[in-house]
């Protein structure tokens, strides 16, 4: 069978054609897949590195557990604490929280406002959430009272810093300013 110029030619395009789909196949599609296969293997060893890092660790706080009469105890508590911090942002739920609260003491009016977060290191899957809260106008035996049922009521919320000013023209109205942390859960 003999060819004809035109048929060799179609065949030459044809055979140009598949040379430059191998070529790009073999550059353009293989090429990333062994860029991120080499990736994968890496992150793997690293992985790896931090598992038998771990593992020494989880040995260690399975033996003082088992050693511990109130390991127990601890997890109940710890499962109760983990139920009583809701989940989200706490600026969705903190100042309605103590709003309630307060207004319950007998005290109408607070003005929350949100430091930010702290850089100290915190337990794992949980972060430190600090406010200041602004109350004007209040008794200083309801301050106190408020103040006294918030540690007993609120286990997690820590006063870190309590100022209050007298008022000189209504002596039994103060503006106190009290300073509070409290743990969250981490979206990290």
């Amino acid at each position: 069978m003999k060819l004809n110029k035109d048929q060799i030619q179609k065949a030459g395009l044809v055979g140009m054609a598949a040379a430059g789909f191998f070529y790009y196949y073999a550059v353009e599609m293989l090429g990333p897949l062994s860029v991120s296969a080499a990736r994968a293997v890496n992150e793997t060893a690293g992985f790896q590195k931090k598992i038998n890092e771990a593992k020494p660790k989880i040995a260690h706080a399975a033996a003082v557990e088992v050693g511990d009469p109130n390991s127990a105890v601890a997890r109940e508590v710890y499962e109760i604490l983990k139920k009583s911090i809701p989940s989200g942002e706490p600026i969705a739920w903190f100042p309605t929280r103590l709003t309630g609260f307060f207004r319950k003491a007998g005290i109408q009016k607070q003005n929350f406002r949100c430091n930010p977060d702290p850089v100290e290191p915190s337990f794992p899957g949980y972060k430190t959430s600090s406010w200041v809260i602004e109350i004007p106008g209040v008794n200083f035996a309801t301050l106190g009272k408020a103040l006294a049922a918030l540690e007993n009521q609120e286990g997690l919320i820590q006063i870190t810093n309590l100022q209050i000013e007298a008022n000189r023209k209504e002596p039994d109205r103060h503006h106190a300013q009290i300073s509070v942390s409290t743990l969250v859960k981490s979206d990290k």
